[in-house]
């Protein structure tokens, strides 16, 4: 295929580069980097047998190695109805510890198709690993008790477009 004639560019390679950036403006905007390369925050709706709409969680992203080592480490506290998702790139066995964080959090082990399998509580400072017992897509960190507080229980689940819009962050390990 010729790029260039006569010193024009052809009209579908220059619909090609402007789709291009179209889909990258529309995904940065939708997902704005943050300095440590993972996704800014993302609201999270979690359906609940005893709540008549949707719960919400206003997550951190963390999707890249970096983001998911560091956690919540080091914050003085964790402002409520906030929390981090830990997304992964396949299933995988998830071991969580404290070390050098000073909030109690309870953490929910998640699957590929959004159910919750397992809920934990950790206490801070903690040098004891929390795993999932078994494989594992995603893992959800909230203050202590805000599961419980809102009914929130394993075979609860995302809704399907939180779900859509996890799938749509790529992790790396």
């Amino acid at each position: 295929m010729i790029l260039f004639q006569n010193s024009r560019i052809s009209g579908s390679f220059l619909r090609g580069i402007l789709g291009a950036l179209f889909l990258c403006r529309t995904v940065l905007f939708a997902f704005p980097l943050t300095p440590t390369g993972s996704a800014g925050k993302l609201p999270l709706f979690i359906e609940a047998p005893s709540a008549d709409s949707p719960v919400c969680v206003e997550a951190e992203i963390a999707a890249d190695f970096q983001s998911r080592a560091r956690g919540f480490m080091h914050r003085k506290k964790i402002p409520e109805g906030t929390g981090m998702i830990f997304i992964y790139p396949g299933d995988e066995k998830m071991s969580f510890w404290m070390k050098d964080t000073e909030v109690p959090l309870s953490i929910a082990f998640i699957d590929s198709k959004g159910v919750f399998r397992e809920i934990f509580d950790m206490e801070p400072f903690s040098l004891e690993t929390v795993n999932s017992p078994g494989y594992r897509r995603y893992a959800l960190e909230v203050p202590a008790g805000w599961f419980a507080a809102r009914g929130i229980s394993p075979g609860c689940r995302f809704s399907e477009e939180t779900l859509a819009a996890l799938r749509q962050i790529k992790a790396s390990n």
